[in-house]
């Protein structure tokens, strides 16, 4: 029960389903991931499930594993691997974001902590996302929270140079890149499909730590 904002107003939502509201027809479904993430607050540019899907798949996140996060954002990336089961704790350094992802993902059970990775102390993650700027000061740290045989991946918009040799330096082998640069395709009824930029590229690259290798 509640409300939902449309462009007629808000309108009172008891179920699923079809609903008459002031003399018009609407249609209540509950939201897939990517709907919820819409409606989020945003604290700086977000990373949609069309990016977050294939970065977590490739970090090997799963149900009941636990997953590090530093430079939480709005909280996106964080609630996408809440959903697929994961234990996410997250860090962000600014206090605006910290917030905003604080109220977007209340009713998770993600854990949001405002501070640094580098406080974290624990060695029993099993994947590690890093979202922020100069990730070459962040690796070390974090490398020292993940279980040896795990992954590490850095999410940017643009490409990172440095972070190979970062990587390499800190125990880590299987060192892979890709971009990140999907299309949404317009579904029009009569003129065809119409693809559409999502938005500027992002690079992901992520690595398997490989201590005593």
């Amino acid at each position: 029960n509640g409300t939902a904002k449309t462009k007629f107003g808000r309108i009172p939502i008891s179920e699923e389903g079809v609903l008459e509201h002031e003399g018009k027809r609407f249609f209540s479904a509950r939201a897939n991931v990517l709907e919820e993430i819409e409606g989020f607050s945003m604290g700086g540019r977000p990373v949609y499930p069309y990016d977050s899907g294939v970065m977590l798949s490739l970090l090997g996140v799963r149900k009941g594993q636990k997953l590090l996060e530093a430079g939480t954002g709005s909280g996106a990336v964080a609630f996408h691997a809440w959903c697929m089961g994961a234990e996410v704790t997250s860090y962000e350094r600014i206090p605006e974001f910290h917030e905003k992802a604080t109220a977007n993902l209340k009713e998770t059970g993600v854990t949001l902590i405002q501070g640094d990775i580098a406080e974290c102390g624990k060695t029993d993650f099993d994947a590690v996302f890093l979202d922020l700027k100069n990730p070459e000061e962040i690796v070390p740290p974090a490398a020292k929270c993940l279980k040896n045989g795990r992954m590490l991946g850095y999410y940017s918009p643009v490409v990172n140079e440095g972070i190979k040799g970062v990587l390499s330096d800190n125990g880590f082998i299987d060192i892979k890149g890709i971009i990140l640069d999907h299309r949404v395709l317009r579904m029009k009824k009569y003129t065809g499909i119409a693809p559409e930029s999502l938005g500027f590229p992002g690079f992901f690259v992520w690595a398997r730590k490989a201590e005593g290798f």
